[in-house]
């Protein structure tokens, strides 16, 4: 075999194996495997409003926190992982909920009025809280927790366009720090069990 066929050869099998290893990536990643990037320049605290009032992070120093970003039109993503939330804080005991404080903070705060975002998470569980602000206070916050978001379709559609959002479920720490990163597909049993560790301490 000429040299030329042997690196020839040796190319195809590089390939062959950046295409194994991307397959067994995406495997992972749509089959709901829990995700675990390196969490520790990630977050930091922040300050938004509720339809009872402002509401900052360090508030809740010494409780899990469950931190989504999301928005109330969304076809999928966001009603899947909030009713995995839902189902989570409902496998837990009383005294367990106590120590977890579920956030949802809009990436849509033009049409996610702090009353609308009231009414939206209510119907998942009334211990989430929902949050908004100005459009510049929510980039800062999603910047925080490398969470990207854009609009989807043209401005002239007026109320009917989707957005694509980061759709990762931090699970924060007592001391306020990122500890996990999880999915919509992450079960909610799952999502207990990552709490348990931090709340049963």
């Amino acid at each position: 075999m000429s040299e030329q066929h042997q690196m020839r050869s040796v190319a195809m099998v590089l390939f062959a194996m950046a295409l194994l290893v991307t397959a067994v990536v995406s495997l992972f990643v749509i089959g709901g495997e829990d995700i675990n990037p390196d969490t520790e320049h990630v977050g930091g605290d922040f300050t938004l409003q509720s339809s009872s009032g402002s509401v900052s992070l360090k508030q809740f120093r010494g409780k899990a926190v469950l931190l989504f970003f999301g928005y109330t039109h969304c076809p999928d993503v966001c009603p899947t992982t909030m009713s995995n939330l839902s189902e989570t804080l409902d496998l837990l005991s009383e005294r367990e909920r106590e120590k977890v404080q579920p956030l949802f903070i809009t990436v849509d705060p033009l049409r996610d009025s702090v009353e609308h975002l009231a009414k939206y998470v209510a119907f998942f569980h009334p211990k989430i809280i929902g949050l908004s602000g100005t459009t510049d206070e929510i980039k800062s916050v999603a910047q925080k927790y490398t969470v990207e978001y854009f609009k989807d379709g043209e401005e002239s559609e007026a109320d009917k366009y989707l957005i694509s959002h980061t759709s990762y479920l931090f699970l924060i720490n007592p001391e306020g720090e990122v500890s996990d990163l999880m999915s919509d597909h992450t079960s909610p049993a799952d999502i207990a069990d990552a709490l348990r560790q931090y709340i049963s301490r």
